[in-house]
Parts: structure tokens; sequence; C-alpha cells
């Protein structure tokens, strides 16, 4: 090979590389980045005076909706006249919901639903998980009663995975008892979305699913299917063997309007 046909060849091969790089730079923002449409960011120092119903829902990866299917979106269909403001943050625990009473305090909402756990069950070996996740949302409720007059609704959290009875499942249960107390003990509403969503497991799989194994490969490859290959996540969540959920870890569109349905029939009855 010649000298110049070398240095075409190393040419073409190091703008391959470039376009390799940005392209999965542009996936990583768009996937795990990204801020979430109408967002805290946009709706902080909302003017009270404002007519239009404010619901900010708080949580994770499933409200952010980046890698899940999207309840905020089919909630904002049914009520045209709510404003949504979508507080999810991917890879968000309870304690990174406590940091961030001010900034949902700050978009004076009429109405506040909490979902999130499943980060704090993921990083837990133990059944302790729960005592975290009962402080730290007892701490968001106390907060947000102080800064705010919005009604609240806290969540049952949505499965790992399709298998009842495994071991994440089992501490997502003591999780949810724990959440089912907080909801009475502080007289705020309690949304049954984990309930909802195994009565659709239930109904639909014709086999048991295979037991969950969390791994950062599969977040990536969730990715690809939905920015690279325009997969819906109902679509992702058939290749992947389940029902509701698309990847084990989020929503597929069938377990979002399963969400949206039990959010949707609370809200019917807020003011």
């Amino acid at each position: 090979m010649s000298h110049a046909a070398a240095l075409v060849t190393a040419a073409i091969g190091g703008a391959l590389a470039v376009i390799a790089f940005l392209a999965f730079v542009s996936l990583v923002f768009a996937a795990f980045v990204k801020p979430p449409r109408n967002g805290l960011r946009a709706n902080r120092q909302r003017p009270p005076a404002l007519t239009r119903r404010v619901v900010v829902c708080a949580g994770d990866s499933l409200t952010h909706a980046s890698l899940s299917g999207d309840y905020l979106a089919l909630l904002q269909e049914r009520f045209p006249e709510t404003v949504f403001v979508n507080a999810g943050q991917n890879g968000a625990t309870s304690l990174d919901l406590v940091k961030r009473v001010d900034d949902i305090a700050a978009c004076s909402p009429n109405a506040i639903t909490l979902l999130i756990g499943c980060n704090d069950v993921l990083r837990s070996n133990t059944d302790a998980v729960a005592k975290t996740l009962s402080e730290h949302i007892q701490k968001v409720i106390v907060e947000l009663r102080v800064k705010s007059t919005a009604a609240i609704a806290i969540a049952s959290l949505a499965p790992l995975g399709e298998l009842p009875g495994d071991t994440l499942n089992g501490r997502l249960d003591v999780c949810n008892a724990a959440i089912r107390e907080l909801a009475e003990m502080n007289g705020v509403a309690y949304l049954p979305i984990s309930e909802a969503l195994w009565r659709e497991i239930a109904q639909q799989r014709r086999d048991a699913a295979a037991p969950f194994r969390f791994r950062v490969s599969m977040l990536f490859r969730s990715a690809v299917q939905r920015f690279w290959r325009r997969k819906s996540f109902d679509e992702i969540a058939a290749e992947n063997g389940y029902v509701v959920m698309s990847d084990g870890v989020h929503l597929s569109e069938r377990g979002s309007r399963i969400v949206a349905g039990v959010i949707g029939g609370w809200l019917a009855g807020v003011a």
C-alpha cells in the first residue's frame, strides 16, 4: 500500500471512530442524561395565580420516561387542562427525592405523586432498605406539607422482572407494605401501582418469567433498541419475555397505561 493510500485509510478510520464516538455520546445523552419534557427546571417559580391545575409526578426513571413507557403523556391526554410536571430523574433514590423537595414545591402544585424506591432496592442487599426508604419518604411528605398545600399520593413500587416471590420482588413487597403504612399514618392517598401491574402479569402471562438479574448492559441494550432501532417499549418487552416491564426495570407501553390508570383514577377525585 502506498503512503498516500495509507494516509487515506487512516483518515477514514479516524473519521469513522469519531462518528461512532459521537453516536455513542448522543445515545447516552438521549437515554440517560437528557432532562424530561416539562421537567422541574422549566416549572420552578410557577405563578400561584395560574388557573390551570398543576400536578407534579416525582420519581425515578419510570417517571422520567426516556427508557420507559411515558405514563405522564397518557395522563396529559386524559387531563388536557392540567399541567403535568415531570419530576422524574434517571437513577434517583428516595434520598435524591428528599433533595428535590424545594424544586417540587416551587412549582406551586395542586397535587403531587411520589413513585420512588426501586433504585433503593437495587442498591441494597437486605430487607432493611424498607426502613431507610420509609424514613426518606416520610421526610419528603413532612417537608412538602410545610412548603406546599398540594394533595399528596404515594405509590407502591413496580416489579423488578415479572417473577413473583423472587428475592428482589420479595424485598419490594416489604417496601410496599411500608409505603402503605406510611400512607395510612400520614393520611395521604395510596396508589396501588404494584398490585395493578401484578394483576396484569397474572392475567397475561402464559408461563413463568425468568428470574430477574440487574445488569447495566441491559440498559444500554434497551437504549439501542429504543433510539437506534426505533422499537416501541412493548416490542422491547416482547423480545425480553415481559408483559408490563420492558427490560425488567422499566415500563412497557402496556405497563405505563396501567400506571396512568391508577394515578388518573386518583386525580379524577382531586380538585
